[in-house]
């Protein structure tokens, strides 16, 4: 992602509005790119994983998501 304020709290948004728990996070930037690394559990009966990744790619500040089982 671009490392602009308020990336972080976007994509934890996302995270919250689908349901899903944070189990683990690692973030490290530099100073134009973020990488963010979400561990994640979500009850499938309320959300996707797809359709919280295809949110975040939406997202104008997004570089690159992938989801990885």
């Amino acid at each position: 992602h671009r490392n602009e304020p308020g990336v972080l709290s976007e994509i934890n948004g996302y995270i919250s509005e689908a349901k899903a728990n944070i189990q683990a996070q690692y973030l490290s930037t530099d100073s134009k790119i973020g990488y963010l690394v979400v561990d994640l559990e979500m009850d499938k009966a309320i959300g996707s994983e797809y359709d919280l990744v295809e949110k975040i790619q939406k997202s104008e500040r997004s570089i690159k998501t992938r989801l990885v089982f």
